[in-house]
């Protein structure tokens, strides 16, 4: 089975390379270099390859950040991707802009089929799928369990819900999915193409993005409790009314220790909550 004009996708999340902390002066720095995929992007990359074997349609890799992108990318090389894209984008890039930055760079194609991780070195990579499949105006299925390859551009695939649910869905290119880590694992890279593909040219892309505004993302604030309606206070004298609406009585209820048997003193306790007008024989206050 061919179509000529589909083309598999695998958006990849840059890696999480080595964390080193300067023992003289304390400072953290990161080195991408070497840096692994993360295991639902590993399962991502996996399934791109079965897709594009199975539809005889060409996979191309794409990933947008810094050296975790191209560390990412360079590994998909040696498991036999077609093309290698890297988008260079900001390390703290919002998903929005990310996933801009990837559709750009792949290009609009009604027969894309895209796929990617849940998430990848951070959990804000969980929404870029999402956006992808926006920017591309495509059908999305998100946290898959399961992916069965049907016929060119169709895939029959299992996503979890809530308490333990599962739902069957059919996608249809053009769409974009996202898999768990349990989906599949990545295929071992032969010796000649270890060799081979490590020379393997990386394509770099430059395209302008708008970076969302406050107005687009939020601007974080403090959590605030949503607002209640209170009776307004009704006493004469501005003292008065202040204690209405703190909820604090004239009638100061004062501590006692008292010593008696276990049915005396529960007796004591119903009595003294219901003259705080609480309980079973609550008389009002």
């Amino acid at each position: 089975m061919t179509d000529t004009d589909l083309v598999v996708v695998a958006a990849l999340a840059p890696a999480a390379g080595w964390m080193t902390v300067d023992p003289l002066t304390g400072r953290v720095a990161r080195d991408d270099r070497g840096a692994e995929p993360s295991a639902a992007d590993a399962a991502a990359l996996e399934v791109a390859l079965r897709l594009g074997e199975h539809w005889a349609a060409p996979v191309v890799a794409v990933s947008a950040g810094r050296a975790g992108a191209r560390s990412v990318l360079r590994r998909a090389l040696t498991v036999g991707v077609d093309r290698a894209i890297h988008v260079d984008t900001d390390a703290g890039a919002p998903p929005v802009v990310v996933a801009e930055a990837l559709a750009s760079a792949v290009g609009s194609s009604e027969k894309v089929f895209a796929v990617a991780g849940t998430h990848g070195s951070d959990v804000a990579s969980a929404a870029v799928p999402a956006c992808l499949a926006h920017h591309f105006g495509a059908e999305q299925a998100l946290g898959l369990v399961r992916v069965d390859v049907a016929e060119p551009g169709r895939c029959e695939v299992v996503r979890r819900l809530d308490r333990g649910e599962r739902e069957r869905l059919v996608v249809t290119a053009p769409a974009v999915i996202s898999v768990e880590g349990s989906v599949a694992s990545l295929r071992r890279a032969g010796l000649r193409a270890l060799l081979t593909d490590s020379a393997a040219p990386i394509e770099n892309v430059v395209v302008s993005v708008g970076h969302p505004g406050p107005a687009d993302i939020g601007v974080p604030r403090p959590w605030r409790p949503r607002a209640r309606v209170v009776d307004a206070p009704s006493d004469a004298t501005a003292l008065a009314r202040i204690r209405d609406l703190a909820g604090v009585s004239e009638t100061t209820k004062s501590a006692r220790t008292v010593e008696a048997d276990p049915g005396e003193a529960a007796e004591m306790i119903l009595e003294a909550l219901g003259a705080w007008g609480h309980g079973p024989r609550a008389t009002g206050v």
